[in-house]
């Protein structure tokens, strides 16, 4: 199984890292804002640089860790692949105050 990190910052790199070591590199893919800070991110966190549709389209679990005022924006850009999927995905947001009727208004709730 594949693991998703969206935002490589404090929080969603320390969670990348230690999943890593559970998982091994291979299965934690990673992606930030651009293409330059996701290669300098996943590389020092020894994880897979990857990008929004490859983290929608092959993990079944997917941590969103960027600004709350981002959330959505970063929930449009998954919508096409979560939406052709045919298997079971989690989105979890650890940003605060980020509601999960909020996240299923943007992805839809299944």
């Amino acid at each position: 199984m594949k693991y998703g990190f969206i935002g490589g910052g404090n929080m969603g790199g320390a969670m990348a890292g230690a999943c890593k070591k559970a998982v091994g590199a291979d299965n934690v893919l990673l992606v930030d804002r651009d293409e330059e800070t996701t290669a300098r991110l996943a590389n020092s966190l020894g994880v897979t640089a990857s990008s929004y549709d490859e983290i929608a389209r092959d993990c079944r679990l997917i941590f969103v860790g960027v600004k709350p005022n981002l959330v959505a924006q970063v929930l449009q850009q998954l919508r096409p692949a979560l939406q052709a999927r045919e298997d079971d995905v989690a989105v979890v947001s650890i940003a605060a105050g980020v509601k999960i009727e909020d996240m299923c208004a943007v992805v839809g709730d299944n």
